[in-house]
């Protein structure tokens, strides 16, 4: 990257190897310094159906249907889920194709699908088949970056994160992801929606602003006193006693 053509070719006539451009596959994962176009999502998203077109037509209960989904088909792309934002038509097709298995529906036999895909994706316990929904476990594995980073201390991978994005400005909740990868802004946007669940404790930490993270009750304090909280100048206000300890 950012090499000039001639110095290229004189490091590929020096170790012998191709000259290969991005996006490139490093342990599966496709990398890129810009967006992943559809055709590079697309892939993936092929590799799954085609794992799915081999069992249609089998004589499989519903029950047997269902674990199949959810032990095989469902487990496919977990690996690809932890570090890609997956647009929302990836996600939908997907789940198109995993109702289409469940319900037995294909362009030779149409089917009607007994249930929509939200119902069947709900827990047990509360009237669905507990079939995973991509997008919440997208997000989910997403957010547990978000975990990882506050427990691995001065590990390489964070100390790179806080000097490109500012993580400590204060917290990594806050940070910008105008110009980052495309793995941080996916990060980020798990994070703002795992910042409602996650919660500080009283410690001797620098990192939680006072009215806006959950460090006191079940919410932050701008949800529990709004009414003070649109009426106060200092926003930022930093709570200089609190650690992050992570999910509640």
């Amino acid at each position: 990257m950012n090499v000039e053509p001639e110095a290229v070719h004189n490091l590929a006539h020096l170790f012998s190897c191709p000259v290969g451009t991005l996006p490139i596959k490093y342990l599966g994962v496709p990398l890129h310094y810009e967006k992943l176009s559809r055709e590079d999502i697309q892939l993936l998203v092929d590799k799954m159906l085609k794992k799915m077109a081999g069992w249609r037509g089998r004589l499989l209960s519903y029950a047997g249907e269902i674990v199949l989904i959810k032990s095989c088909l469902a487990s496919i792309p977990v690996y690809l889920l932890s570090f890609i934002k997956f647009p929302k038509w990836a996600i939908r097709v997907i789940h198109s194709h995993l109702g289409n298995c469940l319900w037995d529906d294909s362009p030779t036999s149409r089917k009607f699908h007994l249930a929509n895909w939200e119902s069947v994706s709900m827990m047990k316990e509360y009237g669905g088949l507990g079939v995973p929904n991509l997008r919440d476990l997208n997000l989910c594995l997403l957010a547990s970056w978000v975990k990882r980073y506050n427990l691995d201390g001065d590990k390489m991978w964070r100390q790179f994160l806080d000097f490109k994005y500012n993580t400590d400005r204060p917290n990594i909740f806050y940070s910008s992801s105008s110009g980052a990868s495309e793995f941080f802004k996916g990060l980020m946007r798990a994070a703002s929606v795992a910042k409602m669940g996650y919660r500080w404790h009283i410690g001797n930490g620098k990192k939680c602003k006072f009215w806006e993270d959950n460090w006191l009750g079940t919410s932050s304090l701008a949800i529990q006193y709004w009414e003070i909280y649109v009426l106060i100048n200092e926003k930022d206000a930093m709570d200089y006693g609190c650690i992050p300890v992570g999910w509640y």
